[in-house]
């Protein structure tokens, strides 16, 4: 029998190449069929797990594990087809395979059957696929990481095209994800299975959110996300010949350029979404002019954010496509980013910043929502989703993502942004309210808005500005060669902005007020307006060179109202927090939730608070005007809010200058307590009520912070006598009593005598008798009877 090279000569031809299976979507083999009897016997040995690894070979592991077995299939189908059995390597103890080299361990990526839905049709490609998935070399996860960003090449195949990538965990990024000061590497003990459960070492309640949110296997750790290609390792086992790591991608590769790869429609739907782009490369190449169908034909490595037809057809300048050296030189150009292979995940992370070919800042950021992912990407701060289905398609021009929008080039201005985007409606209707500033949001500069190649690349460097204002001369010098050619300063005569804009639940406190007043609101409007008059630029929270800066003043349309930037890292994501404050009130601030939406006339942020010292003198008509209504970010909380008036506490809270502070569950924080919410014990659900009251007290938020931007905590006691804490950490506002049970704070209610605050979670805590509830005094009360069994239990003692 021939012997399996190890050096296998990479210009030696595959046998039996010819062989096909009958179509890419064909049944494989009955996952039933019956194995040598070899295979059976193996298969009857001990399979319970010892010393941290199961006592199987991978062949049996595979073989029968529920999520492997179409690749157990196809590793039959290829075995059946040549000499050289793969079989037999992958059931073979370390050193002793049968028909190969042995090897002293062995490593296979095996990917889930759900990502075996396209395979080639080639027997011989096939088999080369499977065969470089087995790496010769038993890789932990301290290996990975040592090979973090290096190509595979000690597999069982041929020229593999393999690249291993560690990064941090995005799943972690969610917004229904908590957050934790504390992030912890997982320590690697070498005798251990290098694979275990972190979550409960680290959080509790961080494990049971990240690992239902994540599909990821809680025995890897948390804080890392291990790629082969574009695929997700998903879960590890440790055997007797080797590990197996699932992966959720079969990692494949096609040898074609991409404009072949779309003529000869190798991948569903792929070339039926970019006709656009075929027939302009055709037409374009007929009239003489070949740079498009050169760039499609081209080999990389290169990666293309290409847009689909239908983002083409919405483009608002589409008569600019019909310009070929706009639509190659300025649009194609600002989706390739040349000599770099980025599968999508690889760009979630803030630094390196990545560049396309026109000098524009490319990064991602995956969601997960529903158990599905959702990849934003953002080109120049443009920013369209990447489609699911068609990312990460690997040739030999490089990876390919396709995208539902044109990106680089702003395609609305701010007003059209404000009027999209579901969570700014009442920020939209206060400048429908002002003619002035409708106009300024709603106009749209007639230029060619990609900046020049030379002066972007200086952009991945960020670099720190003196503490000085952004708008005094001196810094306009020392701004990085961004002012003088740069994005920003192509508008001599049009006044670009950056525009923070008040999400609806950051309004709700303060929207009837504004509206009884024109004038109120303009001024409130140009609070929210930063302008730079000198440099003209605008300001990101991150990737690009002009960022927002710590301890930097910003000026907006209000003359007398400049703003100080506060920057910190989020310690999980690395990406950073920006505050901004009044300078000379730091009471008065507000934090970017959502960033970096580019428009044609400035970019916009959505921010969480609103900059205004406007309040309400009536918080309780706002909670019955807003208490059922389900927001972005806030649900409805009404059901407190009956609770109260049913109880007849609402009619006190509504006296004239009543001091107090609500803390107010949201009806689904509730929903475990219906218990005291539908009985007939009105004292039950008063204690329940009274546990979120402070009376005679008004705690209000932007007292949290002193002169040296610090935070102090805010005390007040409830009408049960138990103090409950307001203070602020990294996710933001956050309501505690004592160590038994906190909650973040959802949305605040800012008034001239009183706060409200929507919790979500309530401040119970389920593991004392009563949820908490007794008061202080109560929780030391003896029953008479208590009290003469535990004196004659005394008295026994005392003599006996």
């Amino acid at each position: 029998m021939q012997q399996f090279n190890p050096n296998f000569n990479q210009n030696q031809q595959f046998p039996n190449q010819n062989q096909q299976f009958p179509n890419q979507n064909s049944q494989l083999p009955n996952q039933n069929q019956q194995f040598s009897q070899n295979n059976q016997q193996q298969f009857a040995q001990n399979t319970q797990q010892t010393d941290g690894a199961l006592q199987q070979t991978i062949y049996q592991f595979i073989k029968s594990n529920s999520r492997t077995t179409r690749f157990a299939e196809m590793v039959d189908r290829v075995s059946q087809a040549n000499i050289q059995s793969l079989i037999n390597v992958l059931s073979a103890s370390d050193g002793q395979a049968t028909g190969r080299a042995g090897y002293a361990g062995l490593t296979a990526f095996v990917p889930v059957n759900e990502a075996i839905n396209q395979i080639p049709n080639d027997m011989a490609t096939i088999k080369n696929d499977i065969e470089n998935l087995v790496v010769t070399e038993r890789l932990n996860l301290d290996r990975l990481r040592e090979l973090n960003g290096q190509n595979i090449s000690k597999t069982l195949g041929y020229k593999p095209r393999l690249v291993l990538r560690t990064v941090k965990n995005f799943y972690l990024n969610n917004q229904d994800a908590p957050k934790t000061n504390t992030v912890q590497k997982r320590q690697i003990n070498s005798n251990d299975s290098s694979a275990f459960d972190m979550y409960s070492q680290i959080n509790p309640n961080l494990a049971q959110s990240v690992s239902s949110n994540s599909p990821i296997s809680s025995k890897l750790p948390y804080d890392e996300v291990f790629l082969l290609n574009n695929a997700l390792i998903l879960d590890m086992f440790e055997l007797t010949n080797g590990i197996v790591y699932l992966i959720n991608a079969y990692p494949r590769f096609y040898d074609k350029s991409l404009l072949v790869l779309l003529n000869d429609n190798d991948v569903n739907g792929l070339g039926q979404n970019l006709n656009y782009w075929i027939a302009r490369a055709a037409q374009s190449f007929r009239l003489g002019d070949e740079n498009l169908k050169n760039a499609l034909n081209a080999y990389g490595p290169n990666t293309y954010f290409l847009p689909i037809d239908s983002a083409l057809n919405k483009f608002n300048d589409r008569e600019k496509l019909n310009n070929n050296s706009f639509l190659f030189d300025q649009l194609f150009k600002s989706h390739r980013v040349s000599n770099r292979i980025l599968f999508d995940y690889y760009l979630d992370e803030s630094s390196p910043v990545i560049l396309t070919d026109t000098g524009l800042p490319v990064n991602t950021k995956h969601y997960r929502v529903n158990n599905q992912d959702l990849i934003e990407v953002s080109i120049g701060h443009v920013k369209g989703r990447i489609l699911p289905e068609y990312r990460n398609i690997y040739c030999a021009s490089g990876v390919i993502h396709l995208v539902d929008t044109v990106l680089a080039i702003p395609g609305r201005n701010a007003y059209q942004e404000i009027s999209n985007t579901q969570e700014l409606s009442t920020f939209k209707t206060l400048i429908d309210r002002s003619q002035k500033y409708r106009q300024i949001l709603d106009q749209t500069p007639n230029q060619n808005l990609l900046p020049p190649r030379s002066n972007f690349a200086q952009r991945a460097v960020k670099r720190q500005m003196p503490n000085n204002s952004f708008n005094t001369p001196e810094n306009m010098n020392q701004n990085q060669g961004f002012n003088n050619q740069g994005f920003n300063n192509q508008f001599t005569d049009f006044k670009l902005m950056t525009l923070l804009a008040p999400s609806d639940s950051a309004l709700i406190g303060i929207r009837d007020e504004l509206l009884k007043n024109d004038s109120a609101i303009e001024e409130f409007l140009s609070n929210h307006i930063i302008v730079d008059n000198n440099a003209n630029r605008v300001f990101y929270t991150e990737h690009d060179e002009s960022v927002f800066q710590n301890s930097q003043t910003y000026s907006t349309m209000n003359p007398s109202f400049m703003l100080t930037a506060k920057v910190t890292q989020d310690p999980i994501s690395g990406s950073n927090i920006i505050t901004l404050q009044l300078a000379n009130n730091p009471s008065i601030r507000t934090s970017i939730t959502k960033g970096n939406s580019r428009v044609s006339n400035g970019v916009v942020h959505v921010v969480d608070r609103a900059l205004s010292s406007v309040s309400s003198s009536d918080i309780t008509s706002l909670l019955e005007k807003y208490s059922a209504a389900n927001m972005p970010n806030q649900p409805a909380f009404n059901q407190f809010v009956e609770a109260l008036r049913s109880t007849g506490i609402f009619n006190d809270l509504k006296q004239p200058a009543k001091k107090y502070t609500l803390f107010i569950p949201t009806n689904e924080a509730l929903s475990r307590y219906q218990d005291v919410f539908n009985s007939n014990d009105d004292e039950k659900k008063k204690k329940l009520l009274y546990r979120h009251i402070c009376m005679d007290q008004n705690l209000q938020s932007n007292l949290l912070q002193t002169s040296n931007q610090a935070y102090q905590d805010l005390i007040c006691r409830n009408l049960l006598g138990q103090d409950l804490t307001l203070t602020k950490d990294q996710s933001g506002l956050v309501s505690k009593w004592t160590d038994k049970a906190s909650s973040k704070i959802l949305n605040d209610f800012s008034g001239l005598y009183s706060s409200a605050y929507v919790l979500e979670e309530p401040l119970l805590n389920t593991n004392l008798p009563n949820y908490g509830l007794n008061n202080l005094n109560s929780g030391f009360k003896i029953s008479n009877s208590n009290f003469i069994v535990l004196i004659c239990i005394g008295f026994f003692a005392f003599w006996f």
